[in-house]
């Protein structure tokens, strides 16, 4: 006995002798389609299928555009009161980061030494208007290496902790380097 694939092999393998009706292919455009293919082929006996007409997804482009890139590196946030600063550094947002010091004012956070400075002077203001990054610098490393060099060389750091740790033979000679740029 025959299997149905066999026998399938078989058909496709013995030459049709009927001949086959002529197919013409038609973009679908809706009912109007229907009606036309339908009347040809009561007219000439040939047969009609369709291809699917462009879609809207065709002519849109899924691509969002893409955002500059915003820059990353060691950032200063004065006091608009008293000479000290902080220094910072960050990989996202400038306005992010500044938006989570305020927000860290607010709640009195212990962990934020710009919230520790307005708890112990409660009043003094920092001056988020004059926060800027002085110091681009997109690879992680060298921003944390740079926040410790310069948190090292402001005179009046707000900084809680020194942040990377630098052997000062480095932070005497890098300093002068740094600052001529």
């Amino acid at each position: 006995m025959e299997s149905k694939i066999h026998a399938a092999i078989n058909n496709l393998n013995t030459p049709n002798t009927e001949d086959p009706t002529p197919r013409f292919i038609l973009p679908f455009s809706g009912a109007i389609t229907t009606r036309i293919s339908q009347f040809l082929r009561n007219k000439t006996g040939f047969d009609f299928g369709y291809t699917p007409g462009r879609k809207s997804s065709q002519f849109l482009s899924t691509h969002k555009d893409k955002l500059p890139p915003c820059p990353k590196g060691v950032y200063r946030i004065p006091c608009g009161t008293c000479p000290a600063t902080y220094i910072g550094q960050t990989k996202r947002d400038l306005k992010t980061r500044l938006k989570e010091h305020a927000r860290d004012i607010r709640n009195k956070k212990d962990s934020s030494a710009v919230s520790q400075h307005i708890v112990k002077n409660p009043s003094h203001q920092i001056d988020f208007d004059n926060a800027y990054i002085f110091h681009p610098e997109p690879k992680g490393y060298d921003r944390k290496f740079m926040e410790g060099l310069f948190i090292n060389a402001e005179k009046f750091a707000m900084n809680a902790n020194d942040g990377m740790q630098i052997n000062s033979i480095w932070s005497s000679s890098l300093l002068p380097l740094l600052q001529s740029n």
